[in-house]
């Protein structure tokens, strides 16, 4: 009988671990809680990235 009740108690405590584990392991995934602000940035004119040169060579708006 007292091996039965040390059993007992000892599942009972290993499920009570493994419960604890699994919350922690839940609450660590949860996306972080706050605001979420989302802007939008004003368009501005965009410089062409590269011309082609007649010969091939690539160039850039800075170096034109």
């Amino acid at each position: 009988m007292r091996s039965v009740v040390t059993l007992a108690v000892a599942l009972a405590i290993n499920v009570a671990a493994v419960a604890v584990l699994e919350w922690n392991v839940n609450q660590a995934q949860l996306p972080p809680q706050g605001e979420v602000t989302i802007t939008q940035l004003d368009v501005a004119p965009v410089p062409p990235l590269a011309q082609a040169d007649a010969d091939g060579v690539m160039r850039t708006a800075h170096s034109l």
